[in-house]
């Protein structure tokens, strides 16, 4: 037999062996005429290379010999040749991961097996993929042979081409197989189909199997983080701007899809605006309620991407303590690792609220010994709420308390402070910023309060709350003051009659009706003169002095300061000399205070003999 054609059964006759390609049949005796057929099988090594220009040809060469003379050798032998064709059934399979994150490396394994019966000669496998997004063919690796150099990155489709040359058929002894493994990575989620076809030189009787496809599913991956979360600031007036910014950073590698960034933020605060970059959508939500966050939506953040939600809030004037805010973020996007994805702030609430107070008087100017009242007006421009406010009214030594009163919507209590009856404190309630109380102080000046003088009163205002501006904390109300003494005279004697020859005592009376103490105050007394009859005494002491003519006596009384509501008595007792007729004493008073009323500075009393 040929090289690559190996025998391996003999029909008959049984007494033949095989070696290698040799077949040696021992017949005995043959009998002139007889004959004895014999059949061999025979196998074609798979791997016989059949020329490329066509069909090959087997030949096979029979020889017979005996023991006996042949006179013929000619006929001895006879060869027999057979047309060879090659035939081989390759069948491509494949399978890939059934799922694989976006940046991590997937891979579709192809395996092609040739079915027989020949050796397939000179294989190409060509394997192509596609998809709706961008990916990588990262990696050939083949069982046998080599590829090409892969195709560009970021792409949406890829081939390349491996030459795993000659694959024999699957014999008990090996699997007739060649694999070809293909690597891929794709940073968004698609869906990438890959098709892989085998062709040979040798002839294939069914190409229907020589492709096959299959799917590697690419899951996207964003890994969302909240890079920073601040409220500035910090920390925060009361009343003022706090500014909550919570920045959002994409880490990839997938770009995430439908971002949503909430901030849950404190009771306390109002939100004046709330802004995230174009293309996003806001909502305030309700402060204090952490199921109704302020909440910002994204289409699209890709991977590197940052994006910073910024809500603008005011802090109620009336808030203390510690503002928290929680900060989150989610996409619809598969996020490998969520503890990145929460963040808080804690603000420290300070108060500062800016109290004045403007100090009025009326009336100015004012008369001594009359009401003043002054009119203390406490605002608070804010930005806080003012708390334990209090006004402490300091008043003029010449002034005496007498009664406040609280009103424009304000409450409290005032009191004089124990010890001192000229200081006033005042416990006003809460004072929001932009109100304002008005407190009313009523007090009654001095009756000797000089003419000319000025009464000074200071309001102070104080709250725990803390004050930026000490500079309109105080005020100072100055009130001129003016006299008005209304003096009136009185003079009045026991009877109308007098005994001819005896004595009358008159009593004459100054008094200050007020409201103020008259200074340098005049009592003037004026009787019938030496004519009539003669001065006798008077019981004004220093104070008073006489003098008499032929006409009148006069006895003046003088007194430095007469104090509202006082008066001044004197008697003066005189001597009538016999009848007299009717004689008449007068009074007269006077003073340097203004004096109101002067219709009452004089008096007088008339007397007869009886």
């Amino acid at each position: 037999m040929p090289a690559g054609d190996v025998p391996f059964a003999v029909a008959t006759p049984p007494n033949c062996t095989i070696t290698g390609q040799h077949v040696r049949c021992d017949l005995g005796t043959l009998a002139s005429g007889a004959s004895v057929p014999i059949q061999i099988r025979t196998q074609l090594d798979a791997g016989y290379d059949v020329p490329s220009s066509g069909p090959g040809t087997v030949t096979d060469t029979a020889t017979v010999s005996a023991d006996q003379f042949d006179p013929n050798t000619g006929n001895n032998s006879a060869s027999a040749s057979v047309i060879v064709n090659e035939q081989a059934d390759l069948a491509v399979n494949k399978s890939c991961d059934t799922s694989v994150l976006a940046g991590q490396s997937g891979k579709c394994t192809i395996y092609v097996d040739n079915n027989g019966p020949s050796t397939s000669r000179n294989i190409a496998l060509t394997d192509t993929a596609t998809s709706d997004g961008s990916f990588t063919m990262s990696s050939a690796t083949p069982s046998q042979g080599s590829c090409g150099a892969l195709p560009p990155p970021n792409t949406t489709s890829a081939s390349i081409t491996c030459q795993l040359g000659n694959l024999g058929p699957a014999t008990p002894g090996g699997p007739g197989r060649a694999t070809l493994v293909v690597g891929y990575i794709a940073s968004e989620g698609q869906t990438i189909s890959d098709k892989a076809t085998a062709t040979a030189d040798t002839p294939d009787p069914n190409s229907a199997n020589n492709s096959q496809s299959a799917s590697l599913p690419v899951t996207a991956l964003a890994d969302l983080q909240i890079t920073s979360a601040t409220a500035d600031p910090n920390p925060v007036i009361a009343g003022q701007t706090l500014t909550f910014a919570v920045t959002v950073r994409n880490a990839g590698p997938s770009t995430a899809k439908n971002v949503v960034l909430k901030d849950a933020l404190p009771a306390g605060v109002s939100v004046t605006s709330i802004t995230l970059p174009s293309g996003s959508s806001c909502n305030t939500g309700v402060p204090g309620d952490p199921f109704q966050p302020a909440t910002c939506g994204l289409d699209l953040l890709g991977p590197g991407a940052t994006a910073t939600m910024t809500i603008v809030t005011t802090v109620g004037p009336r808030t203390t303590g510690t503002l928290h805010a929680d900060a989150s973020v989610s996409s619809a996007t598969l996020d490998p690792n969520n503890s990145n994805n929460f963040a808080h702030t804690d603000t420290t609430v300070a108060t500062q609220a800016d109290l004045g107070v403007a100090l009025a008087d009326s009336p100015d100017p004012v008369t001594a010994g009359t009401s003043l009242t002054y009119t203390a007006t406490v605002s608070n421009t804010g930005p806080s709420t003012a708390r334990t406010t209090t006004l402490l009214e300091n008043l003029d030594n010449n002034v005496t308390f007498q009664s406040a009163s609280i009103s424009n919507g304000g409450a409290g209590t005032c009191a004089q402070v124990v010890g001192n009856p000229h200081q006033i404190q005042c416990q006003l309630n809460d004072l929001d910023p932009g109100q304002s109380v008005t407190v009313y102080t009523q007090v009654l000046v001095s009756p000797s309060a000089p003419s000319g003088s000025t009464l000074t009163t200071t309001a102070t205002v104080s709250t725990s709350s803390g004050d930026p501006n000490g500079a309109n904390n105080a005020a100072t109300a100055p009130t001129k003051v003016q006299t008005s003494a209304d003096l009136a005279a009185a003079i009045t004697a026991p009877s109308h009659v007098y005994q001819p020859s005896s004595t009358v005592t008159y009593t004459a009376t100054i008094t200050d009706n007020g409201p103020s103490d008259a200074q340098a105050a005049v009592l003037t007394i004026t009787l019938p003169g030496t004519k009539v009859g003669n001065y006798v005494s008077d019981n004004g002491g220093a104070a008073c002095t006489h003098t008499a003519t032929g006409t009148a006596t006069t006895v003046t009384c003088s007194y430095a300061t007469l104090a509202a509501a006082a008066n001044r008595s004197v008697q003066v007792v005189y001597f009538f000399q016999g009848n007299q007729k009717i004689q008449t004493a007068t009074d007269k008073v006077g003073s340097a205070t203004t004096d109101p009323i002067t219709t009452n500075n004089t008096a007088s009393w008339t007397v007869g003999p009886k």
